[in-house]
């Protein structure tokens, strides 16, 4: 197969294309050209060659999600069309939208959801508010954590919106978002800070220390002494470490 491989590497793009539909690729057994395009695809290929890849393994019944989710994003739409086609294929979810990638997020295993997550959020200027909330809303601690993790100033998100989200969100989808704008150094914190003063979970009100720690230090000096006098201690200890920080 190597040989293959390699011959096929040298090929133009349409001389690719053409290899794929001659019959001595075509009369292969399943298995052997599922193993040869799994190996292909992940090579310096063209954008038409990988889309004709992915939907020839699609039509071979090859379901490995996980596989097809790193083209999801995909900068030429014929790709990350043709590998959506797939994933809904083996997931059987014919929803659209962000419902249906949170939905393929959430069914999958915790390892594989990490590895869908990450595709998703390397295409900073393609990730959604939308999406980043649903997922943040998935009852899954490591995930969320990744999440946060992930998002830099770099992905083009709706501040905005996610401030928005706060208000009306669970509390660990609070203490998220509140951690996210934070490590943005957003100036919607402020917006947030009477409401945020008054949370009644621990976690969110800690998130928020740390996203003022983070911002103007005279702007947030007043709303750390308000929480060093906070009804928990936590919460009291950790405003009285930021402010002697700042």
């Amino acid at each position: 197969m190597k040989e293959d491989i390699d011959s096929f590497y040298n090929l133009s793009a349409s001389g690719q294309i053409k290899f794929l539909k001659q019959s001595d690729f075509v009369d292969r057994s399943t298995e052997d050209k599922i193993e040869f395009l799994q190996t292909v695809l992940v090579g310096d290929l063209s954008s038409k060659t990988i889309a004709s890849g992915l939907k020839l393994l699609r039509e071979l019944k090859f379901r490995q999600r996980s596989f097809y989710t790193k083209f999801l994003y995909h900068p030429d739409s014929s790709v990350a069309n043709a590998a959506r086609k797939a994933v809904e294929e083996s997931s059987g979810n014919k929803d659209s939208g962000a419902v249906r990638m949170v939905d393929l997020v959430k069914n999958e295993e915790p390892a594989e959801r990490l590895a869908m997550v990450e595709a998703m959020l390397e295409h900073k200027k393609e990730v959604k508010e939308s999406v980043l909330i649903s997922l943040l809303s998935i009852d899954d601690f490591a995930l969320r954590d990744f999440i946060v993790s992930r998002i830099t100033p770099d992905h083009q998100l709706d501040e905005i919106a996610l401030a928005e989200a706060v208000k009306h969100s669970v509390w660990y989808v609070r203490a998220s978002l509140v951690e996210i704008l934070g490590r943005r150094k957003s100036p919607y914190i402020y917006e947030l800070a009477d409401l945020l003063l008054n949370d009644k979970n621990v976690e969110v009100k800690l998130k928020f220390i740390q996203a003022l720690s983070a911002l103007d230090r005279d702007r947030s000096r007043s709303y750390l002494l308000k929480l060093k006098e906070d009804s928990n201690r936590q919460v009291q200890k950790e405003a009285e470490k930021t402010l002697a920080t700042i």
